[in-house]
């Protein structure tokens, strides 16, 4: 009577109450339930309650005497039994009963005490309908399954967060034993108070479309599920079931002759088709919501198929002609954003007389946007006519001989004459550039293009991921040594990138490499200008997929000033000049330094069998200061030392010879570059390591390597590249 989960002598003052005042009774106790006190179970609280409330103090909630210390969460499950005891309506609790369930099928909201009824169904099948009342109570739970305890696969669920009435709706139950189980989720950690209600109840009838063709019926779902048809509850068969045609390959909508077009309407379909190996987002996994049709080729010739979405311009789409409804059996495929909007494709192919083919149309990604008001058009042309060739001359072929040709066919009965082919456009790919020559008088470069339609020709290069969209290619002849900008303004277009690098087709190593996921112009360089020397280069413009194209951009190339150093060839001073200048006639170069008060270091320490020695011989007076440069000395260890990353750039190796007793010195650079000493060469393993200095650090006597490196992703100074550097490296006793 006073709700802590035990009957006992603590109960009688509360029975006392309910007794004599009902009213103040629900006042002191809110949360317990009046009707407990009707012992005597005549649905009155009376004092013909007072003898039966007797013997039962010290029993639990069932009348049974479970022991001292025993609590209501220790009761059988209450048995309800259907059809006898319906309607069955009971007003209870799930506090201080214990969270005894919390692995079925109502997840997290199975994380609260709970109770458990048991239905024991005497005849069936038989429709009930199962509804809690939590009572204001929020994120409750109610389940039905037909073991126990109740485990992660059941019969039905319902879950509810504000507290409102919910239920499992009308279920039918064969004979045989179920259980019913009341909780809640974790931050309510019990339902104080709800009703549970259990009744008879008839199934609703939805429509029912089952069978091939499909045939409707409107049945309850569980008649609709064993017919293995689609039951929806808001319908009924006066709105009839949808046509399955273009639904999938075996329902393709046949094309009885060509010219044909449609509008596609996928709005209603729900199979999804096989992956187009094309789709530039989504090249595996099944073709959401895909249409299909199906056309015989009447006679030998070339087909065009296209495919366009006319109320959407960014409706990416993907088109696939299969020769049958396999997955692998895919002939051609089309997501390269044909035409002037990236939501056409179009597929030109060969065919021949009696051969059936599927055609396939989908969006790009697998994402099943309705193409309601996409067209799809299907043209054979089986004459001859004018061919428009790529070097674009034309020519009067055969229409397969055009499309063998890569040419473009203009029609049957069509005429050179009468044709206006446009013009060649080079920069396709390497073998076919545009050609620019770069020199003093020919800069600036500027040149308004396209990378549309060019196809994705390279995408393993040095741009990443940024390499994975159609293409363009220029030839660069660099005649003198010029410094360069080179900027890109892709229109608007997001997520392009340009690389320049020596060798075409490019790799990895690229001698530029720039990227921008925003739509304005960006430079090949914010702090070091690009310096060209004589020679060819390859400048190739490309950009990341969606769009998977630049339909216009704006290339620039002009002229700017680059620093200028000494360039040291064999200990000699031959000039001032740029770095590549310099590196062009193997020499090494140093940064703002001039031949007229500069001193060129002594040769030595490009490798290991050729290293700069220094010489130590304590315990005389010892400070060493140098003069050097990695640039120009090539990257001979990279990758296998110990100051990864920092052995990425060109590097100079010394060997230090200590002779007499062990001394401990400090290693100073005037920038950050790597230093690393050991007894190895390179220095490896358990090397001393450090940027910019090293201190303290004991060399015995024998020899020792020094190396200096830098890491070429690093600016030093803000203004510097970082594959190698300038620098003094001063060595010292320690202090």
């Amino acid at each position: 009577m006073n709700c802590d989960g035990q009957v006992d002598a603590s109960d009688i003052n509360p029975f006392v109450l309910a007794l004599a005042s009902p009213t103040l009774y629900r006042q002191r106790y809110p949360h317990c339930f009046l009707e407990n006190a009707d012992t005597n179970g005549d649905g009155y609280v009376t004092f013909g309650d007072i003898n039966p409330f007797i013997p039962i103090l010290g029993s639990d909630c069932n009348r049974t005497w479970l022991g001292a210390d025993s609590t209501c969460g220790q009761c059988s499950p209450q048995q309800v039994i259907v059809p006898d005891d319906l309607p069955f309506l009971n007003r209870s609790t799930t506090c201080r009963r214990g969270n005894k369930h919390d692995a079925t099928c109502l997840g997290s909201y199975d994380s609260g005490e709970d109770v458990v009824y048991e239905l024991v169904v005497v005849s069936g099948p038989i429709d009930v309908e199962i509804m809690l009342d939590p009572k204001g109570t929020t994120y409750t739970g109610l389940l039905l399954d037909d073991s126990f305890p109740p485990d992660g696969d059941c019969l039905a669920l319902s879950t509810n967060l504000d507290g409102s009435v919910h239920g499992l709706g009308c279920v039918r139950l064969n004979a045989g034993t179920y259980y019913v189980m009341i909780d809640s989720w974790a931050p309510r950690e019990c339902i104080e108070q709800f009703e549970l209600a259990i009744e008879l109840c008839t199934p609703p009838l939805g429509r029912c479309c089952y069978g091939d063709p499909p045939q409707c019926a409107d049945l309850p779902q569980y008649e609709c599920t064993a017919l293995a048809g689609t039951w929806d509850l808001e319908l009924t068969c006066a709105t009839p079931c949808p046509d399955p045609a273009g639904e999938d390959c075996r329902h393709a909508t046949p094309i009885a002759s060509v010219p044909y077009s449609a509008q596609l309407d996928n709005r209603e379909m729900t199979a999804d088709g096989p992956a187009a190996p094309c789709d530039k987002y989504a090249p595996s996994g099944p073709m959401a919501r895909d249409a299909w049709f199906v056309w015989t080729a009447p006679a030998d010739g070339l087909a065009t198929v296209r495919v366009s979405g006319e109320s959407d311009p960014e409706h990416d789409l993907v088109l696939v002609v299969r020769d049958g409804c396999a997955q692998q059996l895919a002939l051609y495929c089309a997501d390269n954003d044909e035409g002037p909007l990236r939501n056409q494709e179009l597929i030109r192919f060969p065919v021949t007389m009696g051969k059936t083919y599927y055609f396939q149309v989908g969006d790009a990604g697998n994402f099943g946007r309705s193409t309601a008001e996409t067209l799809f058009e299907l043209e054979l042309a089986t004459g001859s006519g004018a061919c428009c060739l790529p070097n674009g001359s034309c020519q009067e072929l055969d229409s397969v001989e055009c499309w063998q040709q890569a040419g473009n066919y203009q029609g049957d009965g069509t005429t050179c004459a009468a044709t206006n082919c446009p013009p060649h456009t080079p920069g396709d790919n390497c073998d076919d550039p545009i050609e620019v020559t770069l020199n003093s008088s020919s800069l600036p470069y500027v040149d308004l293009n396209w990378t549309t339609g060019r196809g994705n020709d390279y995408d393993n290069t040095c741009l990443g991921s940024f390499d994975s969209g159609d293409d363009i290619v220029y030839r660069l002849t660099v005649t003198e040594a010029v410094s360069v900008r080179i900027t890109l303004d892709p229109k608007g277009t997001p997520y392009t990138g340009f690389l320049l690098t020596d060798a075409c087709p490019p790799t990895g190593n690229c001698l530029v490499t720039q990227r921008s996921t925003k739509g304005t112009p960006y430079p090949s360089f914010h702090y070091y200008p690009c310096v060209l020397v004589p020679g060819v280069y390859y400048l190739v413009v490309d950009k990341w997929l969606s769009p998977a194209s630049i339909r216009q951009f704006e290339l620039r190339i002009e002229s700017t000033p680059a620093p200028t150093g000494a360039c040291c060839v064999d200990g000699q001073c031959v000039g001032t000049m740029w770095r590549e200048e310099c590196h062009a006639l193997g020499g090494n170069w140093f940064w703002k330094k001039d031949c007229g008060t500069f001193t060129c270091p002594a040769a030595g320490g490009e490798t290991c069998a050729n290293p700069f020695v220094i010489h130590i011989r304590p315990p005389q007076q010892l400070e060493y200061t140098f003069n050097h440069t990695t640039c120009g000395r090539g990257d001979a260890y990279s990758g296998n030392t110990c100051m990864t990353p920092y052995d990425g750039g060109e590097d100079m190796i010394y060997k230090v010879i200590v002779s007499g007793d062990p001394i401990r010195v400090d290693i100073i650079a005037d920038t950050d570059v790597g230093l690393a000493v050991g007894d190895t060469c390179p220095p490896t393993g358990s090397c001393t390591f450090g940027t910019g200095w090293i201190l303290g650090v004991l060399l015995d006597p024998g020899e020792h390597y020094l190396m200096v490196d830098t890491r070429p992703d690093y600016w030093y100074g803000g203004s510097w590249p970082g594959h190698c550097q300038s620098y003094s490296l001063r060595i010292q006793r320690a202090r």
